[in-house]
């Protein structure tokens, strides 16, 4: 019995082997790295007709970006959208809507992770942005199980794939393939946030980097609304075919609405509007041939806020726009506002930047900075020791900082960056009454010119290590101090496998001169940031638990981060709860000052479809400072 069962094991063993020709994976897999390996530009042409159902829905869907529009009214829309695709080495650069028409209150865009959707690179490392591991990717062999057959019908090869395990950022289905590795066809279904889907993809026979067409079904569940909708997508097609394919599905839409229905909806237009001005994330194009544009982030909606253990509960907004002059000069425009309710501080800031060819650029910034005390905080911390230090105990003399910075940069070489500018602050206390009864100016102004020089010895192959320079100068537009402060900082992302990087960043800066009298210090490098943001922002490279009084107090600083970032790391492995995790970070920050040698922070970050949160412990001078967490809504940050 033993011989037989081992023989028997021997042969289901043999079969279970040949349930994969890993030879034609092989040839996938180098067709992958053939294509994502050429360098071409191009822009094409991409058609789609949709349509929309809406079985459930509440007051709730509403509050969900881009969805606004269909939250009322009728429950079945349709129409067509004509995009405009700009690629550049493989690469999506830009997708521009030119042409749309159907039903949908004022052809707004609904159910914007669609356009995510419309761009399948089936041979990337993910298949959508920065969406779902390919299983046509090399390095996420691993985390697929592979079964091939023979079409007799078809003459081709049968690749079906499935996760290891349960995960979010992986898809199941199955692929047509010849026998060079070429894909003909391929189906499969997967998750993105609150989305699932089904899709369809039929390839060109020359292997673009878009497929021929594409059909897409979805159905989205949000606390007790039900979003169905199916989407049919051309592409390459030529303008001119465009015209008749809208006349042909003209023939199938709705009944116009009746002029009464109409009238309706101018009465009620501005109270939409307002409504979705309001809630719902703004955008457009404007301009001949669409040059400008611009994107501002929802007014009220509980998805933007963040939160941290020691920051509290914050709220941020977003705006962003862009106009071009001519093909050479653009100019780029932000707002970024945001409100600390722990710090009860409005914080904002205004960048601009031209871009004029590719080696110059003018670039000016107006805003508000952090509370700030000046330099009579080093005279109270001179005689005290790390362990007896309480701040707040402490006479901290805070000031509001109003700031105004301009500088121009020129690219000298593909490794050599040279900037100058300056930069202007005016710093007001905030209690100026009580501070000017102490005989004390409640008002300090500087001026000071920078200077920065970034080089890139190894372009993108190695560390990006940047100088800054600044001389504050006594009595140039009412400027109160001198002082010289210098920093340098070297960061490197370095590229481990696909989606996983590893962050190294390092930093050193000294105030070398001071006035005599009052001063500031504040790093351009080491500073405290109020508002939180999301997990693609600035995780990495600061620290979440330090006391933000340390940021100005020391007359120097050395620092180091280091961020490793990957999916399936170590939590999305675990059975139940793995699968709803997308990526992974590891943190470890170092830094050095007057009093603090050194201080440590580690932490470990993860997020998902609803939410990041890391969670962080500090040491400092071999005292064990505390734990922390931090958490920011993530839910429909790509609608």
């Amino acid at each position: 019995m033993f011989i037989v069962f081992c023989a028997a094991a021997g042969v289901l063993g043999r079969e279970r082997k040949t349930d994969v020709d890993n030879l034609l994976l092989d040839r996938i897999f180098d067709k992958g790295d053939s294509l994502l390996q050429s360098r071409t530009d191009t822009s094409l042409y991409i058609y789609h007709n949709f349509r929309i159902d809406i079985k459930k829905r509440n007051f709730i869907l509403k509050l969900l970006p881009s969805m606004y529009p269909i939250a009322k009214g009728r429950r079945e829309y349709q129409g067509e959208r004509l995009f405009r695709l700009i690629m550049s080495n493989r690469k999506i650069r830009d997708l521009q809507s030119v042409r749309s028409s159907g039903n949908v209150p004022r052809n707004k865009d609904v159910v914007s992770m669609m356009k995510i959707l419309l761009r399948p690179r089936i041979y990337g490392a993910t298949i959508f942005d920065s969406f779902l591991l390919s299983p046509f990717e090399r390095t996420n062999r691993s985390f697929y199980r592979y079964k091939t057959e023979h079409n007799k019908t078809t003459g081709l090869m049968r690749v079906a794939f499935r996760p290891r395990f349960k995960n979010i950022q992986l898809v199941a289905g199955s692929a047509n393939v010849d026998s060079a590795g070429c894909i003909h066809e391929v189906e499969f279904r997967g998750t993105i946030d609150v989305m699932k889907f089904r899709i369809r993809i039929l390839m060109q026979k020359d292997h673009p980097p878009m497929p021929h067409s594409s059909n897409v079904r979805t159905q989205m569940r949000f606390m007790g609304n039900k979003v169905v909708s199916a989407y049919n997508v051309l592409y390459h097609l030529d303008p001119a075919a465009i015209d008749t394919l809208i006349a042909r599905r003209t023939q199938n839409d709705p009944t116009p609405d009746s002029a009464t229905t109409r009238r309706n909806r101018r009465e009620s237009s501005l109270w939409k509007d307002l409504g979705s001005y309001l809630i719902d994330r703004l955008g457009g194009d404007f301009g001949g041939n669409m040059r400008g544009s611009f994107r501002m982030s929802p007014i009220i909606n509980p998805l933007y806020l963040g939160y941290s253990s020691y920051k509290g509960v914050t709220y941020r907004i977003k705006l962003n726009g862009n106009l071009d002059f001519s093909p050479n000069a653009r100019l780029g425009m932000g707002a970024r506002l945001g409100y600390s309710f722990k710090l009860r501080q409005v914080y904002f800031n205004i960048p601009m930047r031209l871009t004029l060819g590719r080696r110059l650029t003018i670039e000016t910034e107006y805003g508000t900075g952090n509370h700030i005390f000046n330099s009579e905080i080093l005279t109270q911390l001179k005689h005290e020791s790390y362990d007896s230090i309480r701040w707040e105990n402490l006479r901290l003399d805070l000031f509001k900082d109003m700031y105004w910075r301009l500088r121009t940069s020129f690219l000298i070489n593909p490794r050599l960056r040279l900037g100058a500018g300056f930069a202007y602050h005016r710093r007001t206390a905030v209690d100026p009454q009580d501070f000017a009864a102490t005989g004390r100016k409640p008002k300090y102004y500087s001026f000071s010119p920078t200077l920065q020089l970034v080089w890139s010895p190894w372009l993108n192959r190695g560390p990006v290590l940047t100088y800054d320079y600044e001389r504050g100068i006594k009595g140039v537009i009412r400027s109160d101090m001198n002082y010289e402060r210098m920093e340098i900082d070297a960061s490197w992302k370095i590229p481990v496998m696909k989606l996983r990087v590893l962050s190294m960043k390092m930093g050193y800066g000294i105030y070398t001169s001071r006035s005599k009298g009052a001063y500031f210090l504040d790093y351009r490098n080491f500073r405290y940031n109020s508002i939180p943001e999301g997990w693609n922002d600035d995780w990495t490279g600061e620290f979440q638990l330090l006391n933000k009084n340390w940021y100005n107090a020391s007359k120097y600083y050395v620092n180091s981060n280091l961020t490793y970032e990957s999916p399936l790391l170590l939590v999305s492995r675990i059975p139940f709860v793995g699968k709803f995790i997308e990526m992974e970070r590891l943190y470890c920050n170092t830094l050095f000052t007057d009093k603090l040698h050194p201080y440590l922070e580690c932490g470990y970050g993860l997020t998902n479809r609803l939410f990041s949160i890391g969670l962080f412990l500090g040491v400092s001078n071999k005292h064990f400072e505390g734990t922390g967490i931090r958490m920011s809504m993530e839910l429909f940050r790509d609608w």
